[in-house]
């Protein structure tokens, strides 16, 4: 597995549904995320599939809006931005 902070992946680059996402709130700790689709909307949200946690399920923060200047259903590092905050301290892509 490897993990790559979010803050250092290239502009350009899109993230499709089902892309894992790890948040760290301290040091050790952290809580994996998915990029889904929101239902009720065009945009995506991240979801918590963190096993054994008891906010499994849970939506972090709001909708991270879609990049509507292509036809692709796809997010980028700007919309992350927009999503969780400038820096995008302690998010990281997750890799195979």
């Amino acid at each position: 597995m490897k993990k790559i902070p979010l803050i250092e992946i290239e502009e350009s680059r899109k993230f499709w549904r089902g892309t894992l996402l790890r948040f760290y709130y301290n040091n050790e700790e952290f809580y994996d995320y998915l990029l889904a689709q929101a239902s009720w909307e065009n945009d995506m949200i991240v979801v918590n599939v963190t096993e054994n946690s008891q906010k499994k399920g849970a939506i972090y923060g709001g909708t991270i809006p879609v990049n509507k200047e292509t036809a692709e259903f796809v997010v980028t590092k700007k919309d992350f931005k927009h999503a969780f905050g400038k820096n995008l301290e302690g998010w990281f892509l997750i890799e195979d």
